[in-house]
């Protein structure tokens, strides 16, 4: 089991891609992707790709691997179209005044 507390910082001197829909700059670090290799290493895991500038990543199969190895459960996040979907049901059950 990793550890049960982390901190993450981030140097307010580097250039930051803040907006995931757009492009990141050939000078810009990725804010998400420098926040979820954070995230990683605080649940005592090794990233398994190096950020980069300029370069978005995502978790890899050898991260969620890592991440199981050490205990930790993955959970795949649900698409939008699964959702919307699975709501359907419950908007039909809705109580009408």
């Amino acid at each position: 089991m990793g550890p049960t507390a982390g901190s993450i910082g981030f140097n307010s001197s580097e250039y930051w891609q803040y907006d995931y829909s757009a492009a990141v700059g050939a000078n810009q670090y990725d804010l998400y992707s420098v926040a979820l290799q954070e995230m990683l290493r605080s649940l005592g895991v090794t990233p398994s790709e190096a950020i980069q500038r300029g370069v978005r990543y995502q978790l890899t199969e050898a991260d969620i691997s890592a991440l199981s190895t050490n205990g930790w459960t993955v959970v795949p996040e649900p698409s939008a179209f699964l959702l919307t979907f699975l709501s359907i049901p419950l908007l039909t059950l809705r109580k009408r005044p």
